[in-house]
């Protein structure tokens, strides 16, 4: 698989590649593969059968995570959008539990990848002089001829691409902004994001979705595939939306920006989210590890302070630790996360104040 940047230059020039050039191919694709590898491993526990198929598993998680985060040296200061994905996958991929605290901090982590994507999105953006992009579409700068050439169909497909790889950065850069609590590289902040031409386009699709399926609400409907695929893409620009202002209100709260400004995000980040389950909020594992370990923290808050009483507390932090119980066990994150809710009950159990 080559580039599409390098794609293009192959269409207008017929010469062939050094060895080094296909070198580097080869490793970019090699590393890609590994990605891809490392990022599905999660769902091997799926198949256990047995605790020895699962010991091998288990190591094999690990291998491939291993394997991954080594070879991604090789490819990190090589802006092409495959390798970009592999740093995005990476970025992914839950830390297996049997990674020590030294192994995983003598390497490469998973925000640096995200920074380091982006940044080869900014790059390989900046490098198509023939292409001016606005957020929500692509279009030529250069005057189109009327006739279709061969070059003519491979821009048009390259834009198209191009405009989707954008909408999967965006998408990305806006998880980075909110799950490590840092701004945003594609788009602005707390000033000016609203105005930006891509969250337009995000908030106009879901009021169009809304506004259409008002007679949904009201009869019902029966979910045919076309509608099932409307439905995923409107709930899809819903959540980037929702990410988005809940970073912006973490930006307000963490740059001390003036009152008014934050209450104002702080209204709007209620009025986005709804009463639903949550792994059908955020299907991202180390998303919803956050989220249970917030809902954990206000559980006990609320017990405290007498909003809760005793069955209540129990039965919401059993539906938390049912939430931790589909994620992925391999995770080093959940396993964390199991252990912190278990050492929580006990201190309850046993009266201790918690440190």
């Amino acid at each position: 698989m080559k580039d599409l940047e390098a794609q293009e230059n192959d269409v207008a020039s017929d010469q062939a590649p050094t060895q080094a050039e296909v070198k580097k191919e080869r490793q970019i694709d090699h590393c890609l593969n590994q990605a891809i590898q490392a990022f599905s491993a999660r769902w091997l526990p799926l198949t256990f059968e047995s605790p020895l198929h699962k010991a091998a598993q288990t190591e094999l998680i690990e291998s491939l995570w291993r394997g991954l985060r080594k070879d991604l040296i090789k490819i990190i200061n090589r802006p092409c959008y495959r390798s970009m994905l592999c740093l995005f996958l990476f970025a992914m991929v839950p830390i297996p539990a049997g990674i020590s605290e030294e192994e995983e901090d003598n390497g490469i982590p998973a925000q640096f990848c995200v920074q380091a994507a982006l940044q080869h999105v900014q790059h390989l953006r900046a490098r198509q002089r023939s292409l001016e992009f606005n957020g929500s579409k692509v279009c030529p700068i250069s005057d189109r001829v009327a006739i279709m050439t061969s070059l003519d169909q491979f821009q048009i497909n390259f834009m198209s691409m191009e405009s989707i790889i954008y909408w999967a950065a965006l998408t990305y850069d806006t998880s980075s902004s909110l799950t490590f609590n840092t701004k945003s590289l594609l788009s602005s902040g707390l000033l000016g994001w609203e105005s930006e031409s891509s969250w337009r386009l995000v908030k106009t699709c879901t009021d169009i979705f809304h506004n259409q399926t008002e007679d949904w609400r009201l009869r019902g409907v029966i979910v045919t595939e076309e509608n099932a695929n409307r439905i995923i893409a409107a709930a899809s620009a819903w959540k980037l939306r929702v990410w988005k202002v809940a970073a912006v209100l973490k930006e307000a709260l963490r740059e001390g920006h003036e009152d008014d400004a934050v209450h104002r995000r702080k209204g709007e980040t209620e009025d986005t989210f709804v009463t639903v389950p949550l792994l059908a909020i955020d299907p991202y594992p180390h998303h919803v590890v956050a989220a249970v370990r917030l809902l954990w923290l206000g559980t006990e808050r609320d017990y405290e302070t007498g909003k809760l009483d005793l069955g209540t507390l129990e039965n919401l932090q059993s539906i938390l630790l049912q939430t931790l119980d589909l994620l992925p066990q391999t995770s080093k994150s959940v396993q964390n996360a199991k252990e912190q809710a278990r050492l929580s009950v006990l201190r309850k159990d046993n009266s201790v104040p918690e440190l």
